[in-house]
Formats: structure tokens, C-alpha cells, sequence
């Protein structure tokens, strides 16, 4: 699944202000720009909600209040965009419990700081799934010893990248909240075999 904004998103980023343009055309790369594209280093997972694109002919430009975004990918809180200083912000869109009073949170430095952490999120995930108790029967004690090992060290990788993102503010804080607190789903959740006719 790639990066969109659907009817419903582009009504709330309205009303939060936010004028989206229309997409560009299909434009052809050369070489070189196709060996400086950073992209695809982005891959989407849709269990975790976050979406990207691939060639930089798909950005979404996004403006508010006369500041400039150019889109490259959203999750659940909001949308991915690169300002004109080369910064990431996240565009929130909708109303949640976490940044319901911002309209743009600081996120990276750089794409390149992005994609380091993002990355390093996704390990996460997959080391967390290889701690994983297969054959235990209770599910709050799936998860093995070194655990918390694990988490330590994937933040403090993360926070070797960019230290700021451990300001309360930045959208990766609160990531990294969840991945201390293991509010991350491992595995399918209860909601998709409902949705799938799968849950009894």
C-alpha cells in the first residue's frame, strides 16, 4: 500500500488549514537522480500505519500559514513533510490524545535522520518478534529475558542519530514511549479477524 490522501484526510487537513496541491505528473529520473533518491530506503508497513512514497515526482506539496511541505509519507497522527529548510515536520491531522494541540511537530533534522530512525523502529520490531516465546501459552510472558536489552539499545541508537528527539514534543518521543512501554502490536490485532470474519 503506498502513500495517498483519501476525501475524508483532505477534508481534515482543510480544516486545520492546510491547502493541498495537486500531484505532479509522472516525470522520467536520470541516473543520477534515481542513485540520489532516498525514498525507497522508506519502506511502508501497514501493520504499524505508516505509508510512503517512492520517486519524488509523488510528494504531495501541503502549505500552511504561507510555510511550504512537500509530503512524502503520513501514519496515523498525521502526514511526513519536508519544509524549506530541509526539516521534518508532522502535519497532524484529525484529533488524538497525543498532539491534539499542534498543528505541526518537529520530527528530523534531515530525511536522512528520518530514515535512520524509522529504520531503526522497524528492527525494533522484527528483534521483538525474535525474543518472542512461541510456545507459551500466556501471552503476557511471550516475550523473553533480554527484552529489555533489546529496547535499550534500539533507543539508544535512535537518540545517537538525533539527540532531539528526545524532547516530550518530538513525534518520536512518543514512539519511543511506546516501544518502552511495548505499546507496539507484534503481531495481527484482534480488530483484523473481526474485520476478516475470523473472530468468534
Amino acid at each position: 500500500m503506498s502513500f495517498v490522501i483519501d476525501k475524508n484526510e483532505l477534508i481534515l487537513l482543510k480544516n486545520k488549514g492546510f491547502d493541498v496541491f495537486p500531484k505532479q505528473p509522472i516525470k522520467k529520473m536520470t541516473l543520477k537522480e534515481i542513485n540520489n533518491n532516498l525514498f525507497p530506503f522508506l519502506e511502508s508497513n501497514e501493520r504499524v500505519g505508516f505509508f510512503f512514497i517512492k520517486y519524488p515526482d509523488e510528494l504531495i506539496r501541503i502549505e500552511n500559514n504561507k510555510e511550504i511541505f512537500d509530503c512524502f509519507g503520513k501514519c496515523k497522527l498525521g502526514y511526513f513533510g519536508i519544509d524549506a529548510h530541509k526539516k521534518i515536520y508532522l502535519l497532524v491531522v484529525g484529533e488524538n490524545d497525543i498532539f491534539n494541540q499542534y498543528s505541526l511537530v518537529f520530527v528530523n533534522s534531515s530525511l536522512e535522520n528520518f530514515i535512520k530512525i524509522y529504520s531503526l523502529f522497524i528492527a525494533c520490531i522484527f528483534l521483538l518478534r525474535s525474543e518472542w516465546d512461541y510456545e507459551l501459552e500466556n501471552y503476557s510472558t511471550k516475550l523473553g529475558s533480554n527484552v529489555d536489552e533489546v529496547i535499550l539499545n534500539i533507543i539508544h541508537k535512535m537518540l545517537s542519530v538525533e539527540n532531539e528527539i528526545n524532547n516530550e514534543n518530538n513525534f518520536w518521543h512518543h514512539i519511543i514511549s511506546s516501544i518502552e512501554n511495548l505499546d507496539i502490536k507484534l503481531n495481527l490485532p484482534l480488530v483484523n479477524y473481526c474485520l476478516d470474519g475470523r473472530c468468534d
